[in-house]
């Protein structure tokens, strides 16, 4: 390596560019480079303290000179320049068009200073020592004096550059060209390295904010967090009645939902009782929070607020209110006296998980935080998983958080799967893993699945493990799918595989779909296999749908197709929604399909919401001439108010829009009660004077007590004028 010649201290510049200024884009590219330039690492600590220190200064006239004094102030910087870079093409061989030869003139002033060897020729173009003047590069100061240089077009561009790059700094190219390329290599690949970490970061950036799905068959929850069993293609899902969908958004699960073959929601069925579709929100440290419960329309009706750590979920309604499990008589067209045992206080869920997560207690909890019970005075429930992590076992606990009894005796239920995790056999028991009767009277029902999943027989089993009657009147069911996993059709079967009636009134039903999986027509069919009226009164039900995809309207049909009253009094219902897809009317119909009288005396329904939280508050029954109608209710308008916590407190019937009225169980007003637990602690009835009155059974008003328990533990009840007409239980 040659010596830098840096110990002269007079020069303020590395280097003078001279060049034509046709040739202005390369003598910038130059400049720049020259100016940018660091030497190889390798370079500079051989040189140590003499290594030149960038930047490497470089005059260019055009960009270092006035316009004005272009020419006259040349001689001083070249005075200052150590090297003479001369980019050489047939532009700078040349005089210009006014006959002055610039380039050539500051070569040769470069010369009479002493420098002749400290010139560097840059050629970009043309041709040494051309036989066609046009095509010579060489200015005649250089020609004539054959100063030596470096050609672009033979050396390559950044081999010429840093031939230059080693003239004027004094080092010796093939060194400094080696650790040179050594290095460009190295920047390559650095740069290489950089586009890939930056590609992967753009596809880290985009695979954040896409949303992806799967489906699956099943699903468990592991610390409220739903996980997915058993993989399904696409292929299968297209042939399936139901699977479950995962939607993930920000690398967190977003939503799951159970959907049909077209991917719309529908109504879950299995083991585990379960939501149609559950949407998942986070905090800030990415620690679920809530999830809110929809249904197969996709409107929220719960949510499970989450604690912090995932040990307890409250119960709230879509306003935010603490939403019972037990919940409240409804108003309206389903309308009965209230369950006085009924319990309303378990707004929460505490989780108790065994020994490697492969158990799960549920315990039931009121709003003060303590055990309490439903109104089948049990606690709470266990899960027990098998090695596939789907249900295993489920059992019912009483106050000790033991095995107990449920309605008809059940203490729980066993569940069997297939090994593509299809549910084929659940068994009942009681308390002490004994198999017992269900109240649907039977023991066992084993499953038989087709390839896709769909489940095609469903047979009944009683304690002695022989085919059993349920209480629909059957032992056996079959299910037939079409190929985009609709069921079109199900038929039942008695003891010994003879067809029978089930508790509809028909031996088998067929369904068909429309394009967009939408059953749009059901028929019936008696033990003979042809059409049947069933217990509705009705052989073949057609359904229509409006433009928001929801139901709009169903029509009723006989025997041989024609329009038919049902045992309702009405051949037909049309549907009406609001906005936020709420059903807003319920409009009977005659077989004319005009607006008719029901069974109950009344040929509409209204319902009404409430402007804060969407509560129903209330129901108006109309007449054909669209106002109140009494009918067989003995009231036009039912309406009901809420306490703060979500509870009714308050419910009314009326004739109209004025005057109250007197429902079938006799009263006109009921008023209710809570106490600090949630439970309902007071009824009392009213009549259309407001004043007390004693429903049917007798009574005006209650008092009901609970135990820390939250059990139901003594009721008294009064007639109005005070005296208690019943104490106990």
């Amino acid at each position: 390596m040659g010596d830098p010649i840096l110990s002269d201290q007079r020069f303020e510049y590395y280097a003078f560019i001279s060049y034509s200024h046709k040739d202005e884009k390369w003598a910038k590219w130059l400049h720049r480079r020259l100016e940018r330039y660091r030497l190889p690492n390798v370079i500079r600590k051989q040189l140590g303290e003499t290594a030149p220190k960038p930047p490497y200064k470089v005059f260019r006239d055009v960009t270092d000179l006035g316009i004005g004094a272009l020419r006259e102030n040349l001689h001083k910087e070249l005075d200052d320049s150590r090297f003479l870079i001369v980019i050489c093409s047939p532009n700078s061989a040349k005089p210009n068009a006014e006959g002055k030869h610039w380039v050539n003139d500051e070569i040769k002033k470069f010369i009479d200073m002493g420098r002749i060897d400290r010139i560097v020729p840059f050629i970009v173009a043309g041709t040494t020592y051309a036989a066609d003047p046009n095509q010579e590069c060489l200015p005649p100061a250089v020609k004539e004096n054959n100063i030596l240089g470096t050609n672009v077009a033979v050396d390559g561009k950044e081999s010429a550059f840093i031939h230059v790059v080693a003239k004027i700094l004094g080092l010796k190219f093939d060194h400094l060209y080696r650790r040179h390329m050594r290095e460009e290599r190295k920047k390559k690949w650095l740069r290489s390295l950089a586009g890939a970490v930056l590609l992967v970061l753009l596809g880290i950036g985009v695979d954040y904010e896409r949303t992806k799905t799967a489906y699956y068959q099943d699903y468990f929850e592991y610390v409220c967090l739903p996980q997915g069993l058993f993989p399904l293609t696409g292929e299968q899902v297209r042939h399936r009645g139901h699977s479950w969908k995962f939607s993930t958004h920000h690398w967190k699960l977003s939503s799951v939902a159970c959907v049909d073959s077209y991917v719309q929601l529908v109504q879950p069925q299995g083991a585990v009782d379960r939501p149609a579709s559950e949407k998942l929100y986070y905090r800030d440290n990415g620690s679920l929070d809530r999830i809110e419960e929809c249904d197969a329309d996709g409107n929220t009706v719960r949510i499970r607020q989450v604690s912090l750590d995932d040990k307890r979920v409250d119960f709230k309604d879509i306003a935010g209110h603490p939403a019972p499990m037990g919940g409240m008589a409804p108003i309206g067209l389903t309308l009965n006296s209230f369950n006085l045992g009924e319990n309303s206080d378990i707004v929460a869920w505490e989780f108790i998980y065994g020994p490697g997560e492969k158990s799960l207690e549920v315990h039931y909890m009121n709003p003060m935080s303590q055990p309490v019970c439903d109104s089948d005075n049990l606690f709470g429930f266990a899960y027990y998983y098998l090695e596939s992590r789907q249900v295993g076992t489920l059992l019912v606990l009483n106050s000790d958080y033991d095995g107990t009894e449920g309605p008809g005796g059940v203490g729980g239920q066993d569940f069997v799967y297939d090994a593509k995790g299809n549910l084929t056999d659940i068994t009942w028991m009681d308390k002490y893993g004994k198999r017992h009767n269900n109240l649907e009277s039977y023991v066992e029902e084993k499953r038989q699945y087709d390839e896709y999943g769909n489940m095609t027989e469903a047979d009944y089993f009683g304690v002695d493990q022989k085919p059993a009657l349920t209480k629909g009147g059957y032992a056996k069911k079959s299910c037939s799918y079409d190929s985009r996993g609709n069921q079109i059709s199900e038929a039942t079967f008695g003891l010994k595989g003879e067809p029978v009636l089930d508790s509809t009134g028909a031996a088998r039903w067929e369904a068909q779909y429309d394009t967009q999986g939408r059953k749009i027509a059901e028929s019936y069919f008696g033990l003979d296999g042809k059409p049947v009226l069933n217990r509705l009164g009705i052989a073949k039900r057609v359904i229509q749908y409006g433009v928001n995809g929801k139901p709009a309207a169903e029509v009723y049909l006989g025997l041989q197709g024609e329009p038919v009253l049902g045992t309702g009094g009405y051949g037909g219902i049309a549907w009406q929604y609001r906005d936020d897809g709420k059903v807003s009317q319920i409009n009977f119909l005659g077989t004319d399909g005009k607006p008719a009288l029901n069974a109950m005396g009344y040929a509409s329904v209204q319902m009404h919401y409430s402007n804060q939280d969407g509560r129903l508050i209330e129901e108006d029954y109309l007449g054909l001439d669209g106002q109140p109608a009494l009918g067989r209710l003995g009231y036009g308008i039912a309406c009901c108010d809420y306490d703060r916590s979500g509870h009714i407190s308050e419910l009314w019937f009326c004739k109209s829009l004025k005057g109250l009225a007197l429902n079938p169980d006799g009263w006109a007003q009921a008023f209710f009660q809570y106490g600090n637990s949630g439970n309902r602690t007071e009824i009392t009835y009213k009549g259309v004077d407001e004043k007390p009155i004693n429903c049917k059974e007798g009574w005006s008003r209650a008092e009901l007590q609970y135990n820390a328990e939250g059990q139901l533990v003594h009721t008294d009840l009064f007639n109005t004028r005070g005296g208690k007409v019943k104490s106990g239980k």
